[in-house]
Protein backbone atom coordinates (compact mmCIF):
# COMPACT_ATOMS: atom_id res chain seq x y z
CA UNK A 1 0.00 0.00 0.00
CA UNK A 2 1.35 3.42 -1.00
CA UNK A 3 1.77 6.18 1.54
CA UNK A 4 2.38 9.89 0.82
CA UNK A 5 5.67 10.98 2.43
CA UNK A 6 7.33 14.39 2.27
CA UNK A 7 10.52 14.15 0.26
CA UNK A 8 12.55 15.60 3.15
CA UNK A 9 11.54 12.56 5.22
CA UNK A 10 12.82 10.01 2.70
CA UNK A 11 16.29 8.76 3.66
CA UNK A 12 18.66 6.10 2.27
CA UNK A 13 18.94 2.56 3.58
CA UNK A 14 20.65 2.93 7.00
CA UNK A 15 23.16 0.25 6.07
CA UNK A 16 24.31 2.12 3.00
CA UNK A 17 27.12 4.67 3.31
CA UNK A 18 26.14 6.79 0.33
CA UNK A 19 29.50 8.57 0.22
CA UNK A 20 31.06 5.25 -0.81
CA UNK A 21 28.74 4.61 -3.74
CA UNK A 22 29.42 6.04 -7.19
CA UNK A 23 26.25 7.58 -8.63
CA UNK A 24 25.55 6.71 -12.26
CA UNK A 25 24.73 10.12 -13.70
CA UNK A 26 23.46 8.57 -16.91
CA UNK A 27 20.91 6.58 -14.91
CA UNK A 28 19.86 9.65 -12.92
CA UNK A 29 19.44 11.59 -16.16
CA UNK A 30 17.20 8.87 -17.55
CA UNK A 31 15.03 8.93 -14.42
CA UNK A 32 14.68 12.73 -14.57
CA UNK A 33 13.58 12.49 -18.18
CA UNK A 34 10.98 9.90 -17.19
CA UNK A 35 9.68 12.04 -14.31
CA UNK A 36 9.22 15.00 -16.66
CA UNK A 37 7.20 12.84 -19.04
CA UNK A 38 5.13 10.57 -16.80
CA UNK A 39 5.91 11.66 -13.22
CA UNK A 40 7.11 9.44 -10.38
CA UNK A 41 5.30 6.12 -10.18
CA UNK A 42 5.89 5.48 -6.49
CA UNK A 43 7.59 2.15 -7.10
CA UNK A 44 9.99 2.19 -4.14
CA UNK A 45 9.76 0.35 -0.84
CA UNK A 46 10.75 1.56 2.58
CA UNK A 47 10.12 1.14 6.31
CA UNK A 48 9.00 3.73 8.80
CA UNK A 49 11.54 4.76 11.43
CA UNK A 50 10.14 7.51 13.61
CA UNK A 51 9.38 10.54 11.44
CA UNK A 52 11.32 9.28 8.43
CA UNK A 53 10.97 6.44 5.97
CA UNK A 54 14.15 4.48 5.23
CA UNK A 55 14.25 3.31 1.63
CA UNK A 56 15.13 -0.33 1.14
CA UNK A 57 16.18 0.32 -2.47
CA UNK A 58 15.82 2.94 -5.20
CA UNK A 59 18.65 5.26 -4.28
CA UNK A 60 19.19 6.53 -7.82
CA UNK A 61 15.50 7.40 -7.74
CA UNK A 62 16.02 9.28 -4.47
CA UNK A 63 18.85 11.32 -6.02
CA UNK A 64 16.65 12.13 -9.04
CA UNK A 65 13.68 13.05 -6.82
CA UNK A 66 15.76 15.46 -4.75
CA UNK A 67 16.96 17.17 -7.92
CA UNK A 68 13.47 17.59 -9.40
CA UNK A 69 11.15 18.17 -6.44
CA UNK A 70 11.16 20.46 -3.41
CA UNK A 71 11.74 18.99 0.11
CA UNK A 72 8.06 19.41 1.05
CA UNK A 73 6.73 17.60 -2.04
CA UNK A 74 4.63 14.51 -1.25
CA UNK A 75 6.08 11.31 -2.69
CA UNK A 76 4.26 7.99 -2.96
CA UNK A 77 6.16 5.18 -1.19
CA UNK A 78 5.27 1.56 -0.43
CA UNK A 79 5.79 1.29 3.34
CA UNK A 80 6.34 -2.19 4.79
CA UNK A 81 7.52 -3.84 8.00
CA UNK A 82 11.11 -4.77 7.16
CA UNK A 83 13.75 -6.20 9.51
CA UNK A 84 17.39 -5.11 9.55
CA UNK A 85 18.33 -8.37 7.86
CA UNK A 86 15.79 -7.77 5.07
CA UNK A 87 17.01 -4.19 4.58
CA UNK A 88 20.59 -5.44 4.28
CA UNK A 89 19.75 -8.17 1.79
CA UNK A 90 17.63 -5.85 -0.35
CA UNK A 91 20.50 -3.33 -0.37
CA UNK A 92 22.98 -6.00 -1.49
CA UNK A 93 20.62 -7.13 -4.26
CA UNK A 94 20.25 -3.54 -5.45
CA UNK A 95 24.02 -3.15 -5.44
CA UNK A 96 24.37 -6.02 -7.89
CA UNK A 97 21.53 -4.70 -10.09
CA UNK A 98 22.10 -0.94 -10.10
CA UNK A 99 25.76 -0.43 -9.18
CA UNK A 100 27.33 -2.93 -11.59
CA UNK A 101 29.36 -0.08 -13.05
CA UNK A 102 30.84 0.46 -9.59
CA UNK A 103 32.67 -2.87 -9.80
CA UNK A 104 34.37 -4.62 -6.92
CA UNK A 105 34.15 -1.81 -4.39
CA UNK A 106 30.34 -1.98 -4.33
CA UNK A 107 30.43 -5.66 -3.33
CA UNK A 108 33.07 -4.78 -0.77
CA UNK A 109 30.71 -2.21 0.76
CA UNK A 110 27.91 -4.82 0.94
CA UNK A 111 30.18 -7.22 2.82
CA UNK A 112 31.37 -4.42 5.13
CA UNK A 113 27.76 -3.50 5.93
CA UNK A 114 26.97 -7.09 6.92
CA UNK A 115 29.98 -7.32 9.27
CA UNK A 116 29.20 -3.91 10.79
CA UNK A 117 25.56 -4.85 11.43
CA UNK A 118 26.62 -8.20 12.90
CA UNK A 119 29.02 -6.49 15.30
CA UNK A 120 26.21 -4.19 16.50
CA UNK A 121 23.87 -7.13 17.07
CA UNK A 122 21.45 -5.96 14.37
CA UNK A 123 21.59 -9.26 12.47
CA UNK A 124 22.48 -12.88 13.25
CA UNK A 125 24.85 -14.85 11.04
CA UNK A 126 24.39 -18.11 12.92
CA UNK A 127 27.13 -20.29 14.44
CA UNK A 128 30.61 -20.67 13.02
CA UNK A 129 30.67 -23.81 10.81
CA UNK A 130 32.03 -26.88 12.56
CA UNK A 131 35.67 -27.47 11.68
CA UNK A 132 36.25 -23.88 10.50
CA UNK A 133 39.96 -23.03 10.74
CA UNK A 134 40.93 -20.40 13.28
CA UNK A 135 43.20 -18.76 10.70
CA UNK A 136 40.13 -18.08 8.52
CA UNK A 137 37.86 -16.91 11.36
CA UNK A 138 37.33 -13.20 11.97
CA UNK A 139 35.75 -11.31 14.88
CA UNK A 140 33.40 -8.44 14.04
CA UNK A 141 33.81 -5.53 13.72
CA UNK A 142 37.35 -6.45 12.65
CA UNK A 143 38.14 -7.90 9.23
CA UNK A 144 41.50 -9.36 10.28
CA UNK A 145 41.55 -13.14 10.08
CA UNK A 146 42.68 -15.32 12.96
CA UNK A 147 43.44 -12.57 15.48
CA UNK A 148 40.70 -11.79 17.99
CA UNK A 149 43.01 -9.35 19.76
CA UNK A 150 42.69 -6.91 16.86
CA UNK A 151 39.04 -6.27 17.70
CA UNK A 152 38.55 -2.83 19.20
CA UNK A 153 34.89 -3.18 20.16
CA UNK A 154 34.23 -3.03 23.91
CA UNK A 155 31.88 -6.02 23.81
CA UNK A 156 32.91 -9.62 24.24
CA UNK A 157 34.61 -10.54 20.95
CA UNK A 158 33.81 -14.23 21.40
CA UNK A 159 30.17 -13.43 20.57
CA UNK A 160 31.01 -12.03 17.12
CA UNK A 161 33.04 -14.68 15.25
CA UNK A 162 32.33 -15.09 11.55
CA UNK A 163 33.72 -16.57 8.34
CA UNK A 164 33.42 -15.75 4.65
CA UNK A 165 31.03 -18.69 4.34
CA UNK A 166 28.67 -17.20 6.94
CA UNK A 167 28.61 -13.82 5.18
CA UNK A 168 28.06 -15.49 1.81
CA UNK A 169 25.14 -17.55 3.09
CA UNK A 170 23.51 -14.47 4.62
CA UNK A 171 23.73 -12.56 1.32
CA UNK A 172 22.98 -15.57 -0.84
CA UNK A 173 26.34 -15.22 -2.56
CA UNK A 174 27.14 -18.92 -2.77
CA UNK A 175 28.23 -21.08 -5.70
CA UNK A 176 26.17 -24.06 -6.92
CA UNK A 177 28.32 -26.30 -4.71
CA UNK A 178 27.25 -24.30 -1.64
CA UNK A 179 30.63 -22.66 -1.07
CA UNK A 180 31.15 -18.91 -0.70
CA UNK A 181 31.73 -17.15 -3.99
CA UNK A 182 35.31 -15.82 -4.36
CA UNK A 183 34.17 -12.20 -4.25
CA UNK A 184 33.22 -12.60 -0.57
CA UNK A 185 36.71 -13.72 0.46
CA UNK A 186 38.26 -11.08 -1.80
CA UNK A 187 36.11 -8.37 -0.22
CA UNK A 188 37.13 -9.47 3.29
CA UNK A 189 40.81 -9.57 2.28
CA UNK A 190 40.57 -6.04 0.88
CA UNK A 191 38.85 -4.79 4.03
CA UNK A 192 41.55 -6.51 6.12
CA UNK A 193 44.33 -4.73 4.22
CA UNK A 194 42.50 -1.41 4.65
CA UNK A 195 41.98 -1.99 8.39
CA UNK A 196 45.65 -2.77 8.93
CA UNK A 197 46.69 0.37 7.07
CA UNK A 198 48.39 -1.35 4.12
CA UNK A 199 46.19 0.41 1.58
CA UNK A 200 43.21 2.75 1.29
CA UNK A 201 39.68 2.16 0.14
CA UNK A 202 40.43 4.29 -2.92
CA UNK A 203 42.95 1.65 -4.06
CA UNK A 204 40.02 -0.49 -5.26
CA UNK A 205 37.96 2.22 -6.93
CA UNK A 206 37.42 1.48 -10.62
CA UNK A 207 38.47 -2.18 -10.43
CA UNK A 208 36.24 -4.94 -11.70
CA UNK A 209 35.63 -8.02 -9.56
CA UNK A 210 38.06 -10.01 -11.71
CA UNK A 211 40.78 -7.36 -11.53
CA UNK A 212 40.40 -7.02 -7.76
CA UNK A 213 40.41 -10.79 -7.31
CA UNK A 214 43.60 -11.22 -9.33
CA UNK A 215 45.20 -8.24 -7.59
CA UNK A 216 44.43 -9.57 -4.10
CA UNK A 217 45.63 -13.04 -5.08
CA UNK A 218 48.95 -11.57 -6.19
CA UNK A 219 49.21 -9.56 -2.97
CA UNK A 220 48.51 -12.63 -0.81
CA UNK A 221 50.83 -15.02 -2.61
CA UNK A 222 54.21 -13.30 -2.82
CA UNK A 223 57.26 -15.47 -2.12
CA UNK A 224 57.58 -13.85 1.30
CA UNK A 225 53.95 -14.64 2.13
CA UNK A 226 54.39 -18.28 1.11
CA UNK A 227 57.58 -18.54 3.17
CA UNK A 228 55.82 -16.99 6.17
CA UNK A 229 53.06 -19.59 5.96
CA UNK A 230 55.60 -22.43 5.71
CA UNK A 231 57.54 -21.11 8.71
CA UNK A 232 54.35 -20.82 10.74
CA UNK A 233 53.38 -24.38 9.83
CA UNK A 234 56.85 -25.53 10.93
CA UNK A 235 56.42 -23.67 14.23
CA UNK A 236 53.06 -25.34 14.80
CA UNK A 237 54.57 -28.75 14.05
CA UNK A 238 57.42 -28.11 16.50
CA UNK A 239 54.91 -27.06 19.17
CA UNK A 240 53.04 -30.33 18.71
CA UNK A 241 56.28 -32.31 18.92
CA UNK A 242 57.22 -30.46 22.11
CA UNK A 243 53.83 -31.21 23.68
CA UNK A 244 54.13 -34.89 22.76
CA UNK A 245 57.63 -35.09 24.21
CA UNK A 246 56.44 -33.48 27.44
CA UNK A 247 53.66 -36.04 27.81
CA UNK A 248 56.15 -38.85 27.21
CA UNK A 249 58.56 -37.44 29.81
CA UNK A 250 61.24 -36.57 27.22
CA UNK A 251 62.12 -33.16 28.62
CA UNK A 252 65.32 -32.74 26.58
CA UNK A 253 63.49 -33.33 23.30
CA UNK A 254 60.69 -31.02 24.44
CA UNK A 255 63.17 -28.19 25.10
CA UNK A 256 64.79 -28.77 21.70
CA UNK A 257 61.41 -28.55 19.93
CA UNK A 258 60.45 -25.45 21.90
CA UNK A 259 63.65 -23.76 20.74
CA UNK A 260 62.87 -24.74 17.15
CA UNK A 261 59.37 -23.37 17.57
CA UNK A 262 60.77 -20.02 18.72
CA UNK A 263 63.16 -19.89 15.74
CA UNK A 264 60.40 -20.64 13.23
CA UNK A 265 58.02 -18.14 14.80
CA UNK A 266 60.66 -15.42 14.66
CA UNK A 267 61.35 -16.17 11.00
CA UNK A 268 57.61 -16.28 10.26
CA UNK A 269 57.19 -12.79 11.76
CA UNK A 270 60.03 -11.49 9.61
CA UNK A 271 58.60 -12.87 6.38
CA UNK A 272 55.07 -11.81 7.34
CA UNK A 273 56.26 -8.23 7.79
CA UNK A 274 57.98 -8.42 4.41
CA UNK A 275 54.84 -9.89 2.84
CA UNK A 276 52.69 -7.06 4.23
CA UNK A 277 55.01 -4.48 2.70
CA UNK A 278 54.85 -6.26 -0.66
CA UNK A 279 51.05 -6.55 -0.48
CA UNK A 280 50.68 -2.83 0.20
CA UNK A 281 52.84 -1.93 -2.78
CA UNK A 282 51.15 -4.44 -5.09
CA UNK A 283 47.68 -3.12 -4.24
CA UNK A 284 48.68 0.52 -4.56
CA UNK A 285 50.96 0.43 -7.62
CA UNK A 286 49.51 -2.43 -9.64
CA UNK A 287 45.97 -1.39 -8.72
CA UNK A 288 46.61 2.11 -10.07
CA UNK A 289 47.86 0.69 -13.38
CA UNK A 290 44.79 -1.54 -13.61
CA UNK A 291 42.37 1.28 -12.91
CA UNK A 292 44.07 3.55 -15.47
CA UNK A 293 44.09 0.83 -18.13
CA UNK A 294 47.90 0.74 -18.41
CA UNK A 295 47.80 -3.02 -17.86
CA UNK A 296 45.14 -5.71 -18.07
CA UNK A 297 44.48 -8.49 -15.58
CA UNK A 298 47.07 -10.65 -17.36
CA UNK A 299 49.79 -8.18 -16.42
CA UNK A 300 49.11 -8.34 -12.68
CA UNK A 301 51.29 -11.37 -11.89
CA UNK A 302 54.34 -9.96 -13.68
CA UNK A 303 54.07 -6.55 -12.04
CA UNK A 304 53.58 -8.15 -8.62
CA UNK A 305 56.59 -10.43 -9.13
CA UNK A 306 58.86 -7.44 -9.82
CA UNK A 307 57.69 -5.69 -6.64
CA UNK A 308 58.12 -8.85 -4.57
CA UNK A 309 61.62 -9.47 -5.94
CA UNK A 310 62.72 -5.93 -5.10
CA UNK A 311 61.46 -6.20 -1.53
CA UNK A 312 62.42 -9.79 -0.67
CA UNK A 313 64.79 -9.90 2.28
CA UNK A 314 66.20 -12.85 4.17
CA UNK A 315 66.19 -12.50 7.98
CA UNK A 316 69.08 -10.30 9.10
CA UNK A 317 71.68 -12.49 10.78
CA UNK A 318 74.24 -11.40 13.39
CA UNK A 319 77.83 -11.05 12.15
CA UNK A 320 79.81 -14.17 13.03
CA UNK A 321 82.81 -12.23 14.28
CA UNK A 322 80.62 -10.64 16.97
CA UNK A 323 79.44 -14.05 18.13
CA UNK A 324 83.05 -15.27 18.28
CA UNK A 325 84.19 -12.22 20.25
CA UNK A 326 81.33 -12.48 22.75
CA UNK A 327 81.80 -16.20 23.28
CA UNK A 328 85.54 -15.78 23.78
CA UNK A 329 84.85 -13.16 26.43
CA UNK A 330 82.53 -15.56 28.26
CA UNK A 331 85.16 -18.33 28.22
CA UNK A 332 87.93 -16.01 29.42
CA UNK A 333 85.83 -15.26 32.49
CA UNK A 334 85.88 -18.94 33.53
CA UNK A 335 88.24 -19.30 36.51
CA UNK A 336 89.74 -15.85 35.98
CA UNK A 337 90.75 -13.78 39.02
CA UNK A 338 87.27 -12.50 39.81
CA UNK A 339 85.53 -15.80 39.21
CA UNK A 340 84.10 -17.01 42.53
CA UNK A 341 84.82 -20.62 41.52
CA UNK A 342 88.55 -19.79 41.19
CA UNK A 343 88.55 -18.18 44.62
CA UNK A 344 86.89 -21.28 46.07
CA UNK A 345 89.54 -23.57 44.52
CA UNK A 346 92.41 -21.48 45.94
CA UNK A 347 90.75 -21.38 49.35
CA UNK A 348 90.43 -25.19 49.38
CA UNK A 349 94.11 -25.47 48.32
CA UNK A 350 95.15 -23.86 51.61
CA UNK A 351 93.58 -26.74 53.54
CA UNK A 352 94.30 -29.67 51.18
CA UNK A 353 96.22 -31.51 53.94
CA UNK A 354 92.94 -31.92 55.82
CA UNK A 355 90.92 -33.55 53.02
CA UNK A 356 91.09 -35.55 49.82
CA UNK A 357 91.03 -33.13 46.86
CA UNK A 358 91.38 -35.81 44.18
CA UNK A 359 87.87 -35.24 42.72
CA UNK A 360 88.53 -31.52 42.38
CA UNK A 361 91.92 -32.11 40.69
CA UNK A 362 90.32 -34.56 38.27
CA UNK A 363 87.53 -32.09 37.48
CA UNK A 364 90.06 -29.37 36.65
CA UNK A 365 92.11 -31.75 34.49
CA UNK A 366 88.94 -32.86 32.71
CA UNK A 367 88.07 -29.21 32.11
CA UNK A 368 91.52 -28.68 30.65
CA UNK A 369 91.08 -31.70 28.37
CA UNK A 370 87.66 -30.58 27.15
CA UNK A 371 88.99 -27.08 26.49
CA UNK A 372 91.89 -28.53 24.48
CA UNK A 373 89.50 -30.61 22.35
CA UNK A 374 87.25 -27.61 21.67
CA UNK A 375 90.30 -25.57 20.70
CA UNK A 376 91.29 -28.37 18.32
CA UNK A 377 87.79 -28.38 16.80
CA UNK A 378 88.18 -24.67 16.08
CA UNK A 379 91.68 -25.07 14.64
CA UNK A 380 91.23 -28.11 12.39
CA UNK A 381 88.55 -29.01 9.77
CA UNK A 382 85.97 -31.49 11.03
CA UNK A 383 86.00 -35.02 9.61
CA UNK A 384 83.17 -37.41 8.96
CA UNK A 385 83.13 -41.12 9.76
CA UNK A 386 85.06 -41.95 6.56
CA UNK A 387 87.82 -39.49 7.40
CA UNK A 388 86.80 -36.96 4.73
CA UNK A 389 86.49 -33.25 5.51
CA UNK A 390 82.89 -32.18 6.15
CA UNK A 391 81.34 -29.62 3.81
CA UNK A 392 81.24 -26.11 5.27
CA UNK A 393 77.58 -25.21 5.98
CA UNK A 394 75.98 -21.90 5.05
CA UNK A 395 75.89 -19.23 7.80
CA UNK A 396 72.07 -19.38 7.47
CA UNK A 397 72.24 -22.88 8.99
CA UNK A 398 73.80 -21.60 12.22
CA UNK A 399 71.51 -21.98 15.25
CA UNK A 400 71.40 -18.27 16.08
CA UNK A 401 68.70 -18.91 18.66
CA UNK A 402 71.38 -20.68 20.72
CA UNK A 403 73.29 -17.41 21.07
CA UNK A 404 70.22 -15.54 22.26
CA UNK A 405 69.65 -17.83 25.23
CA UNK A 406 71.07 -17.23 28.69
CA UNK A 407 72.58 -20.06 30.72
CA UNK A 408 70.85 -20.61 34.03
Amino acid sequence: MQTQIELRNLVPNPFRHMEHYPINEEKVGGLLASYRTTGFWGNVVGRRKGKVVELAYGHHRLVALRRKYKPGELIAVIVKELSDAEMLKIMADENMAEWQHGGFIVDMESVAAVVEAYAKGQIDLGPVPEGARLSFTRYAPSYVAGRAETVSAPSDTSSCPYTAQMVAEFLGWVSPNGQARPKVSDALSALEYIEEGFCKRESFVGLTMRQAGDLLSAARNSSAARTARLKQQAAEAAAKEAATAQREGKSAKAREQEKLQAVYEKEARHFEKNAQKVAAQVIEKVGAKLASGKIGHRGIAGEAYVIAAKNYREPKLPELWKLVRNLAGEIYEILESKDLRRQKVLEIAKFRSYTDVTYLVQALEALSTRAAKLAQALSEPTKNGAGATNKTPSPKELNYELFETTDT
